[in-house]
């Protein structure tokens, strides 16, 4: 095993916790509905200002990037105030 700094086994441990108590059922949930709108070519709108309007842009923008394979684009737009 590598050598960790203690910053680093406390980031580490800090995020098991997060990592733990995830709410898998929501999360679930929120993928089904977005999955659905991608099969239905329906539009999944992300909304919030400041801090959870740059969460919703870059929501939108990885999905938009990161989950492109040959067929349908799925659609999607954040409306931001910040």
């Amino acid at each position: 095993m590598p050598a960790f700094g203690t910053d680093t086994l406390a980031y580490l441990a800090q995020l098991k916790v997060i990592l733990d108590n995830l709410p898998l059922a929501k999360v679930s949930v929120a993928t089904d509905i977005w999955f659905t709108c991608y099969q239905t070519d329906h539009t999944v709108f992300t909304f919030g200002n400041d801090g959870t309007g740059a969460l919703a842009s870059h929501l939108v923008a990885d999905f938009g990037k990161g989950t492109h394979v040959p067929g349908p684009r799925e659609r999607a737009t954040c409306w931001s105030a910040s």
